[in-house]
């Protein structure tokens, strides 16, 4: 076995679920929760396929339950719910544990959320249930607090830079050190850099949108984020490349501070501290299903 299972960071959480497996103390569901592309979802399937004894991917197991939001549904309804549930209380084909994932569960609505508290609260034997989301607060207190609940922090840059350095030995130094600085302690992005030109490309010109948004007139910056939404097509791609524009716009308020209070010893921390307070809300606003160009035009209003 890998010592992290060739997870990137995240010691803690992994030496905790080694832990848990060793000792057979495991918690019926685990809560994995934090900011997107930090890598809940990658080491949740490494954590199944360990628990269903699986080299590889846990899909491979006929025991492997998964659940998501269907293509181009906003939520995961209440039938999902009620088959994936029934599918983990039938008995396992083996002696062996069951393991359900539930990927982005900010995306249960209230019914269906309902609907999986029961299986939390009355869990199947040999069953483990691991809930994915990037928001803690919007699940009901009722699942969290019959959860092992795991935050998941971003990575150390020099954590980072070794992990992809280990997976990508080929790669220059200058590349993965330019792509650690973009990643913001995000291995799951760091790794899609790394992996797909197109999308790094894509979010280079985003970081460049950005920051030309910052230094524009106002309605010059209405027009961009028109011409911006006006590319997508549906609802959920403007909710899409909007969440894309306020990470791309957070990355680069992070960098001017870094480079400020590098060379400055002394800056504004009130209106960095306002800005990324900003941002935190539309973020919020766009997962709460509050339109994308009303989010954005509020959002460089009061930048």
């Amino acid at each position: 076995m890998a010592e992290n299972w060739e997870i990137i960071g995240h010691y803690y959480i992994v030496g905790f679920l080694q832990k848990c497996l060793k000792q057979d103390n495991l918690a019926h569901a685990y809560l994995f929760y934090g900011l997107s592309n930090l890598g809940k979802t990658t080491l949740a399937e490494k954590f199944a396929a360990e628990l269903l004894q699986t080299p590889g991917l846990a899909e491979h197991s006929c025991e492997f339950y998964p659940l998501k939001s269907l293509p181009d549904k906003k939520d995961i309804s209440i039938e999902q719910v009620r088959e994936w549930r029934r599918s983990l209380l039938l008995k396992t084909f083996s002696a062996g544990y069951k393991v359900g994932i539930i990927y982005k569960a900010e995306e249960l609505n209230q019914e269906s959320a309902n609907a999986l508290l029961k299986i939390v609260e009355e869990p199947a034997p040999k069953t483990v249930v691991v809930i994915i989301t990037v928001n803690k607060q919007q699940m009901l207190p009722t699942i969290t607090s019959r959860c092992q609940c795991l935050k998941f922090l971003p990575v150390a840059e020099k954590d980072l830079a070794v992990g992809l350095k280990s997976q990508f030995p080929e790669a220059k130094k200058d590349d993965l050190l330019k792509i650690v600085k973009l990643s913001s302690g995000k291995p799951g992005l760091a790794l899609k850099f790394l992996t797909d030109e197109e999308f790094y490309q894509n979010h280079l010109r985003q970081a460049e949108l950005a920051k030309g948004l910052t230094e524009v007139s106002i309605n010059s910056k209405f027009k961009l984020i028109n011409d911006l939404l006006d590319e997508k097509e549906t609802a959920r791609a403007k909710v899409k490349i909007s969440l894309k524009l306020i990470e791309s716009l957070e990355i680069f308020f992070r960098d001017n501070w870094l480079k400020e209070n590098n060379s400055l010893g002394s800056i504004d921390n009130q209106k960095f501290l306002k800005d990324f307070s900003l941002i935190n809300t539309a973020r919020e606003q766009l997962r709460q299903n509050v339109q994308p160009k009303l989010v954005l035009e509020s959002l460089f209003l009061n930048l």
